[in-house]
């Protein structure tokens, strides 16, 4: 049921953006405003309603999903209206409104999306603080590492007594983000602040991600957080493959690349299998 309300929602999100690029340019500019303000409003009324008689709450999250939709191409829309320069704040409303909804009604996925818009809107603007153009925000990774820390501690500061699962979105959205970051510096080393070589800040990135990726893995299983642990174990792959490829590929078969590959990978497969069943006897 989650999945088809989901798959429902980007369904007519996709409709809504298609049907204004198909009949925008036949309307004035005050249709155009009203029907970009009316259109959001709408629908989170729509979705008030939906929450007020269902529990399961499957149309409430289809409707609210399609309201955030509205809400982001309100924005969009209104400024090219207007020829509104574009920036960076555009990011913290829509964030905001993704947490509203999030909260309001206790919807994982928009709390998910709100996190990393609000994430993307503090590194957005200190990039632009800096001089440089904000859209190149992501070439900043390690801004993304001490949000996406902070942001994984917040379920420690912050309790959740109405949406217990809230803290487990927290956790993995910082974990993913934190692991994306020093993933994209152990493979492009040049927009690091370090005052190191690209290479040295590169083996230094993969080897901190291996480290950190392993320590996921233990904590998840620790605390019982298997969101954690299987986002420690993919990533930790994903580290552990890249680095084999920077040393093997070039010199080796790729038969027997991808051979040893293969063993690897069944070889790590069982460690961790092992690892899990001496840590959950012990707890």
């Amino acid at each position: 049921m989650r999945i088809a309300s989901t798959l429902g929602a980007l369904a007519l999100c996709a409709a809504v953006v298609l049907f204004f690029n198909r009949y925008w340019g036949y309307l004035d500019t005050p249709a155009q405003v009203a029907i970009v303000i009316v259109v959001p409003l709408a629908l989170l009324a729509a979705a008030e309603f939906a929450a007020r008689r269902e529990r399961t709450l499957y149309f409430t999250g289809l409707l609210a999903l399609v309201a955030l939709a509205g809400f982001i191409l309100n924005l969009a829309v209104v400024g090219s209206i207007f020829n509104i320069a574009s920036t960076e704040r555009a990011l913290l409303p829509w964030g905001a409104f993704a947490l509203f909804l999030a909260y309001r009604y206790g919807l994982r996925l928009h709390l998910a999306v709100g996190l990393v818009l609000l994430i993307s809107y503090l590194v957005a603007a200190l990039t632009a603080r800096r001089g440089y153009n904000w859209l190149d925000f992501y070439d900043r990774p390690e801004l993304f590492l001490l949000l996406s820390a902070m942001l994984f501690a917040t379920p420690f500061l912050v309790k959740h007594a109405r949406n217990s699962d809230f803290p487990p979105v927290y956790r993995l959205v910082g974990a993913l983000v934190f692991f994306l970051a020093m993933l994209s510096l152990a493979e492009w080393g040049r927009p690091s602040y370090l005052p190191w070589d690209d290479k040295n800040i590169e083996r230094f990135c993969e080897i901190s991600g291996l480290t950190l990726s392993a320590g996921a893995i233990w904590w998840g299983i620790v605390r019982n957080w298997n969101g954690v642990a299987n986002m420690g174990a993919t990533f930790f792959i994903i580290f552990l493959f890249t680095r084999l490829y920077h040393w093997w590929w070039e010199w080796m078969p790729r038969y027997l690349f991808f051979g040893v590959i293969g063993a690897l990978g069944i070889g790590v497969v069982i460690a961790f299998r092992r690892v899990r069943e001496k840590m959950v006897v012990s707890t």
